[in-house]
Formats: structure tokens, C-alpha cells, sequence
């Protein structure tokens, strides 16, 4: 991997362990483990997901996904919702609750946002788009 892909592959793993220790430092976790957190993550980046997708996705079994989705809805930070297809199977969504723990983080991503548009043109957040897009296809992403 030449000099250029290596120092984007450290940045890119800065981001990410930046983003975990944010979010396990807050206050607002309390009475939550890692895995559940984790879990949140998962559910809110994937849209939705059926208890079966959720389980296949992160590598566990069927009725360990539902233990976990059933203690986070107990905590409010998730629902379930019958399919509109099938009433067997059901939809998990994040509440509220979940929603200001993930991604309020008090108004830092339009912080964020604001930021990069000043300090960057459409054309390179364009390219950097990209970039990250290629690195999530060759890493197995999904699309």
C-alpha cells in the first residue's frame, strides 16, 4: 500500500476510534454496555433493518439479535414494528431518545457540515465522497 492509501487508512481508523471514545465518554450512556451502543449504531446506519438482517449483519444468532433488541426497547432506545409484508418478521427502529444519543451530540455535525463547507470546495468534498466510497467497496460495504 503506498504512502498516500496508508496515511488515509490511519486517518480514516483516527476517525472512527475518535467517534467510540466520544461516544462512551458521554454522560448520557449510562445504563448502556458497549455492545448495545454498538447495536444502536448498527440499527440507525442500517435504515430499519429486520431482527434478521440486524443478526446476520453483525455475525449473531437470531434469538441473541432479539434478547438485545428486546432489552434496548425496554430502554427506549429502539422499536419494533411488524413488517408490512410479512407479520411474522419485524422492523427495528431507534426512537427519539436513540436519535439525540447517536447524532445530536448538540449540534455538532451541523458544526461539522458548516465547517468543511467553508474550509473545502464542492469539487473536493466531491472527491473525498469518493475516496471514502472506493475504500467502503474495497473493504466490503455495503453500497
Amino acid at each position: 500500500m503506498g504512502s498516500n492509501a496508508m496515511a488515509l487508512f490511519r486517518s480514516v481508523k483516527r476517525l472512527g476510534m475518535t467517534a467510540y471514545r466520544r461516544m462512551f465518554s458521554r454522560r448520557g450512556i449510562v445504563g448502556l454496555t458497549s455492545s448495545e451502543v454498538f447495536s444502536l449504531y448498527m440499527i440507525e446506519l442500517m435504515d430499519a433493518p429486520t431482527i434478521k438482517d440486524f443478526a446476520a449483519y453483525i455475525g449473531i444468532s437470531q434469538p441473541n439479535a432479539t434478547y438485545k433488541i428486546n432489552a434496548l426497547v425496554e430502554k427506549g432506545y429502539v422499536e419494533k414494528l411488524p413488517s408490512a409484508t410479512d407479520r411474522r418478521e419485524y422492523h427495528i427502529y431507534t426512537t427519539k431518545k436513540c436519535k439525540k444519543l447517536l447524532l445530536d451530540e448538540g449540534g455538532r455535525l451541523e458544526e461539522l457540515e458548516s465547517m468543511l463547507q467553508r474550509r473545502f470546495t464542492p469539487q473536493q468534498l466531491e472527491q473525498a465522497w469518493e475516496v471514502f466510497e472506493a475504500i467502503l467497496e474495497q473493504l466490503g460495504g455495503e453500497p
